[in-house]
């Protein structure tokens, strides 16, 4: 009797049997023992995505407050002074441990289909995470009003639910840190933010063309992890940072680069404009309208003009058949830019008034 075919595995999972395997052949298994399986099945679990995601998110946790957090015991010492594996027991190993999330996640993502619920799902592990964090450190009611536009009122309901009766454990967190500790999930996930960014941005080659348009697609997933969180308010500033200066780049060098790229690799860049504002086009207009002050590249109403502008000029050039649906998000991603930042177009609309 023929046995039955053997299914392939995902990208993902590959990328997450070699990762660690190259962990524990430097540091050893008990690195890997714990987090990676959570993370596996997570991505392999089939029921509820949301609930999966909690459930990956309260191990996480779990780990964090009994394994890796500081207590009593001595420190794991190296051969090297500054020899560390990704997750140890230091000071300030909360930052540290979470800087190893970010990297661990910023790894992962280019390897997940993008759109697809593996995204969704990696997407609402970190926000629960932070959302667990949050209740360690504070009042869980001073969080409720975000947790029901995250994840609707029964998500909210539940995930309490599985904080009061699930954590005893989390005492630690209550009793011993101190309320900085809640900007530690940030501090490191920002970490490793901008190098991510620029490496995958540079692995999308200027020859991209047709035959091989899947090699943006690693980039494509990270830049919408990063807009999804924006979304969510993780890491306001950093990713403004890093959209800002996407579009600084696609108006002002893209364009004029030497030698020229490809019309494809022009307009993956548009895509991921276009994702942008789709995705967090809200948070984008917040900016323009009240800007943070912290931008290199700040996202002014000219700039917002001229990427709507350019959007429009996309949308009408590109055929139906351009890849990543780019003449219709376009044209939705310039609509939506309109209608958030009306009045970034009041001078065009007052020039045609006045020539009419």
């Amino acid at each position: 009797m023929a046995s039955a075919p053997t299914q392939e595995k995902p990208k993902w999972q590959l990328y997450l049997e070699n990762e660690k395997l190259e962990e524990e052949q430097e540091w050893g298994e008990d690195i890997t023992e714990d987090f990676f399986p959570i993370v596996t099945r997570l991505l392999l679990d089939n029921d509820d995505p949301v609930a999966a995601s909690q459930k990956a998110a309260r191990e996480f946790i779990d780990l964090l407050v009994n394994k890796w957090v500081p207590k009593d015991t001595a420190r794991r010492t190296y051969d090297e002074p500054d020899d560390t594996p990704p997750l140890y027991t230091k000071e300030r190993s909360l930052e540290l441990n979470f800087e190893s999330l970010g990297n661990f996640i910023y790894g992962l993502v280019p390897e997940l289909p993008y759109p697809g619920i593996e995204h969704d799902k990696i997407l609402y592990f970190l926000l629960h995470i932070k959302e667990l964090w949050n209740q360690a450190n504070f009042d869980p009611q001073v969080h409720e009003s975000s947790l029901i536009y995250l994840f609707s009122l029964d998500a909210f309901l539940l995930l309490s639910i599985y904080y009061y009766h699930s954590y005893p454990s989390i005492a630690y967190l209550t009793g011993q840190q101190k309320s900085s500790d809640l900007n530690f999930f940030e501090y490191g996930l920002q970490i490793g933010a901008s190098e991510s960014a620029g490496a995958i941005h540079g692995s999308i080659p200027y020859t991209l063309e047709e035959s091989n348009k899947h090699l943006c697609d690693p980039a494509r997933s990270l830049y919408a992890m990063f807009a999804r969180l924006l979304a969510a308010g993780v890491m306001r500033v950093k990713i403004l940072k890093l959209i800002s200066y996407d579009l600084y780049v696609l108006l002002e060098e893209l364009d004029k680069r030497k030698p020229p790229p490809s019309e494809l690799y022009l307009q993956v860049h548009s895509s991921i404009w276009a994702d942008y504002i789709l995705i967090a086009g809200l948070e984008l207009a917040k900016e323009v309208r009240n800007p943070c002050g912290e931008l290199k590249f700040p996202l002014t109403r000219a700039q917002w003009k001229a990427g709507a502008e350019h959007l429009a000029k996309v949308a009408e050039k590109v055929s139906e058949d351009t890849p990543w649906d780019l003449k219709r998000c376009a044209q939705k991603a310039y609509q939506q830019m309109q209608e958030l930042v009306p009045e970034a177009f009041v001078g065009e609309v007052e020039k045609s008034e006045t020539s009419t």
